[in-house]
């Protein structure tokens, strides 16, 4: 159901893609920061 609509609806998809990208690439900095405080 809800991958149909993922197909049937390309911007849905586009912006799925991109808030999964935006968000890994917040953590990876987020975890950066923690990683070169701590030493």
């Amino acid at each position: 159901m809800f991958v149909g609509f993922l197909r049937e609806n390309a911007f849905a998809s586009y912006s799925l893609t991109v808030g999964f990208w935006a968000t890994s690439f917040y953590v990876c900095q987020i975890l950066k920061r923690k990683f070169i405080a701590s030493f």
